[in-house]
């Protein structure tokens, strides 16, 4: 579970940092003479962000799927025995039933 959390986190935020980077290295990207490259720079930098903020949603998911003691927990298993048997109704779940 660690693994995976690190990864996602890397994953969310490895890009902000490189935008940041970019950015501060070509600062030809921030001036007034390059108007149309502004909008670009909005869009990128709004997805990017966006993307560093998901990682607070998924780490509920990461618990809750990959933790034992989450899963079978009284506040987590209802969504979880809920979303099984729409989703996958196929699917056992052990003594969790």
């Amino acid at each position: 579970m660690l693994t995976v959390m690190v990864v996602l986190f890397a994953v969310c935020w490895l890009p902000i940092h490189m935008f940041t980077i970019v950015v501060d290295f070509l600062p030809q990207l921030r001036s007034e003479d390059h108007a149309e490259a502004d909008g670009i720079v909005i869009a990128v930098y709004t997805t990017v962000h966006w993307l560093a903020m998901s990682n607070s949603f998924v780490n509920p998911i990461i618990y809750g799927f990959l933790n034992d003691n989450f899963r079978v927990s009284a506040t987590f298993y209802p969504l979880l025995s809920d979303f099984t048997r729409v989703v996958c109704p196929d699917v056992d779940l052990g003594n969790l039933d």
